[in-house]
């Protein structure tokens, strides 16, 4: 995934091999970097300068060359988009109520439109977005909801049963028993059960998830920390649900004065090293 807002793309691809050194202390995620950049399908935005920027790890800074705009946001995306490449990483997002999580995850799931810039994903790259607030039309019935974006081609018989199949599964472990039941007559919670058994059926590559386990009982999310803990994908979340984060999450990201501030490790190693950094 990558987010860019620049119009020199040349000077961006140079800066950022330039600077992947420092950036990207590891050859695996240099190689990685570069492999994005070459088959990113394209990058423009608004006119950038180049500068030095500050990329925040584990609560230290480090200095590394970059590209940058008039926002300070821009360093955000890039420290966001080097964590979310890797496959392996179950991301959170952490803030005070109001510095934007929800926003930054409509953009990237593509439902908001940034002010300014453009999020790019690599060609082939299924994205599958829960928000907190999901909709279906109210005389959908559910098992159609499940099947909404999830099944790639309806007349493909044998892809539908498998889906449907799939679906009955997870919905019975969300406690959604009618399938023929519509929308419009579930509540709140029911829906968020019904949006979430959908996202997961959609088998995507980068799932975002905004407060998966409101609505969810303990039989309920101890399910869902063991399917996600099962499948090969990336994880992007917010969640205000410590238990579940800290059995489910493996990078914390901070959203604290319009910086990023990178954790890798789980809930309790957030606590102790955001004290030192505060400190």
């Amino acid at each position: 995934i990558m987010m860019t807002a620049y119009s020199d793309t040349p000077k961006v691809v140079r800066a950022i091999k330039a600077g992947a050194t420092d950036f990207l202390p590891k050859p695996w995620e240099r190689s990685q970097l570069m492999a994005m950049l070459s088959s990113a399908m394209r990058l423009k935005g608004l006119g950038c300068e180049e500068s030095t920027a500050r990329v925040q790890s584990s609560g230290t800074s480090h200095a590394a060359p970059e590209i940058i705009g008039e926002s300070e946001s821009m360093q955000q995306l890039l420290t966001l988009a080097r964590e979310v490449a890797k496959t392996d990483a179950n991301i959170l997002i952490l803030g005070e109520n109001g510095t934007g999580k929800t926003t930054l995850l409509n953009i990237l799931a593509g439902v908001d439109e940034p002010d300014e810039g453009e999020v790019v994903l690599r060609s082939g790259i299924r994205v599958g977005y829960l928000s907190q607030t999901p909709e279906f039309p109210s005389e959908m019935s559910v098992m159609d909801a499940c099947f909404w974006h999830a099944c790639q081609d309806r007349n493909d018989t044998e892809e539908a049963l498998d889906l449907e199949v799939r679906s009955k599964q997870i919905l019975g472990k969300l406690k959604i028993g009618d399938t023929t039941r519509k929308m419009g007559v579930l509540s709140g919670g029911q829906v968020k059960r019904v949006a979430l058994a959908n996202v997961l059926l959609q088998n995507p590559d980068l799932l975002i998830l905004d407060e998966p386990t409101n609505h969810l009982d303990l039989e309920m999310i101890e399910w869902l920390e063991g399917y996600l803990g099962r499948q090969c994908i990336t994880l992007l979340m917010v969640t205000h649900d410590r238990y579940f984060l800290d059995r489910v999450c493996n990078v914390i990201l901070e959203m604290d004065d319009q910086t990023l501030y990178t954790y890798r490790g789980n809930y309790a190693y957030y606590l102790e090293k955001r004290q030192e950094r505060i400190d």
